[in-house]
């Protein structure tokens, strides 16, 4: 008997190196194309985080003011009998009633878009200093709580106002070019850079 084998190959099939090359090629190019949208979509995260703890530091700030301060905010910087504190410092004393003046540092005041560990990401409006929120007379265009720039050399940012001499007087615009800031009514907005925002009268919140 004749033993015919046709189309019969030595030779399992596979890919050619030329084949791989262009496989390889076509993943590097998906890579390239997902990565940035990735890191968008981080940051994007990123600053939603953040617009809720900025929001949530207002909810403190609303019940210290509500407590026993008449409806005051805390002041920007003020003395206690423990020495200075600044604003950070005041709401715990009304969710740490066994040690009120301990100077508490919570994950709240960290934006998580902020690279310095344990740094204080945020700054009040340094004239809106222990004001009662009764007088303010535009409060959803007054500016409160907001993104600040970090001082590298202190790791904080506890007060803003438009100056510029100062590091850490200034907006950080550190979320796709827009920064948070709170509002004395309670929302939470973006804001872009514009001049409005070096302007003492915008910052000045009983002039409003």
């Amino acid at each position: 008997h004749r033993d015919v084998r046709v189309g019969r190959s030595d030779h399992s099939p596979g890919f050619t190196l030329v084949e791989l090359l262009v496989v390889i090629s076509i993943v590097a190019v998906l890579i390239a194309l997902l990565l940035p949208a990735l890191a968008r979509v981080k940051d994007v995260a990123k600053s939603i985080q953040c617009a809720s703890q900025v929001r949530q530091l207002g909810q403190i700030m609303a019940i210290y003011a509500d407590s026993d301060e008449n409806g005051r905010v805390p002041p920007l910087q003020g003395a206690e009998p423990e020495g200075s504190r600044w604003w950070v410092n005041y709401p715990w004393r009304e969710l740490n009633q066994s040690n009120p003046y301990t100077y508490y540092r919570s994950p709240l005041f960290s934006d998580p878009a902020v690279e310095i560990a344990k740094s204080y990401s945020y700054g009040m409006n340094a004239y809106a200093s222990a004001v009662s929120i009764e007088d303010i007379p535009n409060a959803s265009n007054a500016p409160y709580i907001g993104d600040g720039v970090i001082d590298p050399f202190s790791a904080y940012s506890l007060r803003l106002s438009p100056s510029s001499f100062i590091v850490h007087y200034d907006l950080d615009y550190r979320h796709n070019d827009s920064a948070n800031l709170l509002f004395f009514d309670s929302h939470v907005a973006k804001v872009v850079e514009e001049s409005k925002w070096y302007v003492y009268a915008t910052w000045n919140v009983l002039d409003n």
